[in-house]
């Protein structure tokens, strides 16, 4: 129980600090500057994500803070947390997408 809430506030956290640049569902392609030139954090990063039921890809790029994450559209009713993450990147994805307009 600790540890999920603890994932969840680690991925509150990483959200407020992503911009999306692409959003397809399945693929999300986003950047942070957590990660940037920091492999600490893209180790507990792709630990978190490793954990996730339904991800099938994740890619961390620490020289761009480039971030992947392909993942199984048909898993996310049984992964509450990934399910956070993507409807949280979407959102930005779309306000951003909107604002562009």
């Amino acid at each position: 129980m600790l540890s999920g809430m603890l994932d969840s506030i680690k991925i509150d956290f990483l959200l407020s600090c992503v911009q999306v640049t692409c959003f397809v569902p399945g693929r999300i392609r986003c950047y942070s500057s957590l990660i940037l030139n920091n492999e600490k954090n893209a180790v507990l990063l792709e630990n978190l994500f490793s954990r996730l039921e339904g991800v099938s890809e994740f890619k961390i790029n620490t020289r761009t803070g480039s971030v992947l994450i392909v993942y199984k559209q048909c898993l996310l009713s049984s992964e509450p947390l990934m399910q956070k993450i993507v409807g949280s990147l979407e959102k930005r994805f779309m306000k951003v997408t909107h604002n562009e307009k």
